[in-house]
């Protein structure tokens, strides 16, 4: 999972577009847009040579269309299904970021308290820079920790074999908070933004902290479990030794490599609120479709101003609460739109929502690679310039 954005670069095209179909055809997807979206989905994997590909659109308060085409595992002829589970990545943080938003609207924690009011008595030694550090900050990447505030020399990995990590995933973030707040963060916190898997490291510890359970327990009960994401679980999917879920895919030697499900073949539990989480396409757009409804005031979870106050950015620039802000012409009159991709090397995510019209796009992959960012955007292309109604 990368710690810095290069992979939101897209530009997707204006409606007024050569791609776009006759208004024949265009007519013809409308009336079975599912049929539509797993015909774009086959034409860009197979392009791309991608082991699976899967995507769901949400327009107007309904699953517009859920899709997924290609094979579990390359080499193996099981086919995915629109039921299976896809990895999101560092799409992850948004769940978080609402997560915070929860707590705030229940008073157990404001988005001004600071990581000293919250875990100065289990990391007594927090560098005097980080202790001001808000619990917004965190959530928009203006904190000034990066990577540099991991343990200098030693890997992740390094850190679970020799001990360091262990116990419960709310312990192993403890422990990890302990090693990286006592680091001076690498730019004054608020002065400028800088993207890192950190930030979501020491937020979701600050929450679990708080509220006396695992992030991962909270996530469930104040999220999956009122928006009906039966299927939402984190790391690896499936068993391994089983094809029951998509195996993920890395790049090794320039060779689509299967990786086995199990407890090492995903980021580790320390990095969870940033980008463990996986679920059903269709459970994605229920979440999804909660962002985009949000601001029109017909969402649950939230009140209308928290909505927007996760789609703001509140220190300038386009980094948000787990969202980056931009415009594009096809998002309604204001051209407002909001988008996050993730990978962890093995699968990729990309979203995008445009609340004015009611409308998310989020596309998934079994593997990581060039390759596999491409892919995702073509299918939000595709998506927006031939199958979805007139603005």
């Amino acid at each position: 999972m990368p710690t810095r954005r290069h992979y939101l670069q897209t530009l997707l095209t204006a409606w007024a577009g050569g791609a776009l179909l006759s208004a024949g055809r265009r007519a013809e997807a409308a009336e079975d847009p599912t049929v539509a979206l797993k015909a774009i989905l086959e034409r860009v994997r197979t392009k791309h040579e991608l082991p699976a590909l899967a995507s769901v659109i949400v327009l107007q308060g309904k699953l517009f269309a859920v899709g997924a085409t290609g094979v579990r595992k390359l080499g193996d002829p099981t086919p995915v299904t629109d039921k299976d589970q896809f990895h999101l990545g560092s799409c992850t943080k948004s769940l978080t970021a609402t997560l915070a938003a929860i707590c705030v609207e229940q008073k157990r924690i404001t988005w001004e308290t600071t990581i000293a009011d919250v875990l100065a008595k289990a990391v007594p030694k927090i560098h005097d820079d980080l202790k001001p550090v808000t619990l917004s900050q965190l959530c928009c990447h203006w904190s000034g920790v990066t990577v540099r505030n991991s343990p200098e020399g030693t890997t992740l990995g390094q850190l679970y074999e020799n001990g360091t990590l262990k116990g419960s995933p709310r312990e192993q973030r403890r422990r990890f908070c302990q090693l990286i707040l006592t680091e001076a963060p690498e730019s004054k916190p608020g002065s400028q933004f800088a993207y890192s898997n950190l930030n979501y490291t020491i937020a979701g510890h600050m929450l679990e902290s708080v509220l006396g359970q695992e992030w991962e327990r909270l996530l469930k009960e104040r999220i999956a479990q009122p928006l009906q994401m039966a299927s939402l679980g984190y790391g690896a999917m499936g068993r391994a030794g089983k094809i029951d879920q998509p195996w993920q895919h890395r790049i090794i030697d320039d060779k689509v490599t299967p990786i086995e499900p199990g407890p090492r073949s995903d980021n580790p539990a320390v990095l969870g609120p940033g980008g463990t989480v996986h679920c059903t396409p269709a459970d994605w757009g229920r979440y999804l479709m909660a962002h985009v409804d949000g601001e029109q005031g017909l969402a649950p979870l939230l009140s209308r101003e928290s909505w927007e106050r996760l789609h703001s950015a509140p220190y300038g620039g386009e980094s948000g609460f787990g969202w980056f802000r931009s415009e594009r012409r096809w998002a309604g009159p204001s051209r407002r739109v909001y988008n996050h991709a993730g990978t962890n090397n093995m699968n990729y995510a990309v979203v995008w929502l445009a609340p004015e019209r009611r409308l998310a796009i989020g596309t998934l992959t079994n593997q990581g690679g060039d390759k596999a960012k491409q892919a995702v955007d073509d299918v939000a292309v595709d998506v927006i310039n031939t199958l979805l109604p007139s603005a």
